[in-house]
């Protein structure tokens, strides 16, 4: 199930990515006001652990707000109890020893132009590095940041691929301000992507402490 807050937007489709490798489509056709729920979905991978989830979307026009929240919401399965108990890890066990942080839910959203988002994280501005790891196993031909909440001074991204650990270095000296995102960046290897490392600096004189960087790939 859906909930909507903060603007209306036009759901179009849902695509389910389960563990397996199986892709889910799901057309929602509705568009969905401020505060309201969707109707209850039912899924057909109920033994399958979900990957992510991508969003198709159209933006409702002469609309007052520019941005809205989406939530997805879960009914669990009691098909797969017993296993459950055995293998499920508690939100401590999830934990990143690193940072202390619980990983999101991969929900992604995509655009109409093809754009996927594929991973987001917090920077810190205490720090000059941050590694995020995507999941799925979707091939992509480029990828952009968009900066949110406070602007940053991106030097670099390094991008790792699975299967041969490829790495590639992409420089990219920008200061990208809020609400801003960098051209769109090509790369080469062919492969799914493993995680991504952002190498930048703190924008001096700024209030912020942190900003949300989105990372977003186009297949």
């Amino acid at each position: 199930q859906l909930v909507v807050f903060d603007a209306s937007i036009e759901m179009q489709d849902m695509d389910l990515y389960y563990e397996d490798g199986k892709v889910e489509n799901i057309p929602l056709r509705t568009q969905m006001t401020e505060d309201k729920k969707s109707r209850i979905i039912d899924v057909k991978g109920k033994e399958s652990s979900i990957a992510k989830v991508a969003f198709v979307y159209k933006t409702l026009p002469n609309k007052d707000k520019e941005k809205g929240t989406v939530q997805l919401w879960g009914y669990k399965s009691n098909v797969v109890d017993e296993k459950a108990e055995k293998t499920n890890k508690t939100d401590a066990d999830n934990k990143n020893p690193a940072t202390g942080e619980t990983p999101k839910t991969a929900v992604v959203v995509t655009e109409k132009s093809g754009w996927i988002q594929i991973a987001s994280t917090i920077v810190d501005f205490a720090k000059d590095s941050d590694e995020v790891k995507v999941a799925g196993k979707d091939h992509f031909s480029q990828l952009k940041l968009k900066a949110k909440d406070a602007a940053i001074l991106l030097d670099a991204i390094i991008v790792y691929y699975e299967g041969d650990n490829t790495v590639q270095k992409i420089k990219i000296p920008i200061l990208l301000k809020e609400t801003e995102e960098t051209k769109s960046l090509a790369l080469e290897g062919g492969k799914p992507i493993y995680k991504i490392v952002l190498i930048y600096k703190t924008v001096p004189n700024q209030q912020k402490e942190k900003a949300e960087v989105e990372i977003w790939g186009l297949k």
